[in-house]
């Protein structure tokens, strides 16, 4: 209900103002209000928030959710550099090939060069992305 949404965002906006890991179980349920109500800015600005703190920490326990979730977002907010940013963090991060696959091809979507299309191809056990990458390289 609105009063619990209200009660809890307040309470998101207090936590923002301190620096710590656990934020991070309280941002992810914004991020998750946000998308329900399709609220771009607060998804946007709640998962980057949650990228800030994976990093800081060296922990990646939202990835690569949160970074999927933050690349639309900006997307939509024509932050087309900060989408590129996120996606080449990603494929450093150990993630499945699936998930890499897909960060390779969105960003020969942002970025238009081929090169990542090839790196797409690299992922051996991507079967979706993978074939998607394939298929746009032969369009060329």
């Amino acid at each position: 209900n609105l009063d619990d949404s209200k009660h809890f965002l307040k309470l998101a906006s207090e936590l923002a103002k301190k620096d710590n890991i656990k934020n991070i179980d309280v941002f992810i349920k914004v991020v998750s209000y946000a998308k329900k109500t399709n609220n771009t800015l607060l998804t946007y600005t709640y998962g980057k928030k949650i990228l800030n703190l994976q990093k800081k920490y060296k922990t990646f326990v939202q990835s690569p959710y949160i970074d999927f979730v933050v690349v639309d977002s900006a997307k939509k907010l024509n932050k087309k550099g900060e989408a590129i940013k996120i996606l080449k963090h990603l494929t450093t991060l150990k993630i499945n090939d699936e998930d890499k696959a897909r960060a390779y091809y969105m960003l020969a979507s942002l970025t238009n060069q081929k090169k990542y299309l090839s790196k797409c191809l690299e992922q051996n056990n991507s079967k979706t992305w993978k074939g998607l990458c394939k298929d746009a390289l032969s369009v060329e």
